[in-house]
């Protein structure tokens, strides 16, 4: 199989995309005057095209790209814009859905926002006008108003009255409310997805490792020595993937090893200690791979 061309997003995705794959061992090294990159720690890719997200389906679709990395939301808009024009594209394959966006560990949403005065949504006379960042999934939802694409800054379009509604996306909605709007229409809950032309059982294996850098954030490995006489207690309040390993020691003892949540860390070192566990280590992880 010949090395295959990866659209990585620009823009606010770049950098915890970036993150992940270089917990997994991939580093992506860019050149300022390029769109361009490289990525060393895998064989996998021969190029790297740093893209606007929203340009990704697009470059897939048309094999300028052999996988990619963008919203599930510049997906769902690209294939309704040509379903809209009768246009038969080749399928866009989701291989994985990654739960991150730009500051936190969750899908973004495309979300429909309004004044407190806006004019009801619903079939009347005269259709509402909504400024969108996605009026193909709009006009899904509500085709009967007139919707207007936005190219940015919807919130002020809809705060000064030039619109009735707006459209776009967001992690918490805490923009949107301190402009005094509120969110009325949940249009489409949008993780990062990777996406390809062919399911490809080496790129499902890329998927993989993505997500075992996202597993891997959120928890600690822990090992610890136990004497014979605490093991069953030690062992009951151990949480593991699937169970400690436990390795007996020449002295009679036994060394403990399993992965905790870093929530739960500081109640159950507490515990271990309570119980006589000795020798305890606490180390990050880059990948876990169930």
């Amino acid at each position: 199989m010949k090395n295959l061309d990866l659209g990585l997003p620009n823009g606010s995705l770049k950098k915890p995309t970036f993150g992940h794959m270089s917990k997994a061992g991939m580093e992506v090294i860019e050149n300022p005057r390029s769109f361009r990159a490289e990525i060393h720690g895998i064989e996998l890719f021969d190029k790297v095209n740093l893209m606007r997200p929203m340009d990704i389906p697009e470059a897939l679709a048309r094999g300028i790209i052999d996988c990619g990395i963008c919203g599930l939301d510049w997906v769902v808009e690209y294939q309704l814009g040509l379903e809209k024009l009768g246009i038969q594209a080749p399928p866009i394959i989701k291989l994985a859905e990654f739960n991150y966006s730009r500051k936190s560990r969750q899908p973004v949403k495309v979300v429909m926002f309004g004044r407190e005065d806006s004019p009801p949504i619903g079939p009347m006379e005269d259709a509402r006008r909504i400024s969108s960042e996605y009026p193909n999934i709009t006009e899904q939802k509500y085709p009967y108003e007139s919707i207007h694409f936005s190219h940015g800054t919807t919130e002020a379009k809809v705060v000064s009255g030039l619109f009735d509604y707006g459209v776009c996306v967001t992690e918490t909605g805490s923009t949107i409310e301190a402009n005094g709007l509120k969110i009325v229409d949940t249009l489409l809950v949008s993780p990062t997805v990777l996406i390809a032309r062919e399911r490809l059982p080496k790129l499902i294996l890329f998927g993989r490792l993505i997500e075992g850098a996202l597993i891997a954030e959120d928890r600690q490995s822990l090992t610890m020595n136990v004497g014979a006489d605490i093991k069953e207690q030690v062992i009951a309040i151990l949480p593991a993937l699937k169970s400690p390993t436990i390795s007996p020691e020449a002295d009679g003892s036994f060394a403990i090893h399993t992965v905790a949540l870093k929530k739960e860390l500081a109640d159950l070192l507490i515990e271990l200690l309570s119980l006589g566990a000795t020798g305890i280590l606490v180390q990050d992880i880059n990948v876990i791979l169930p």
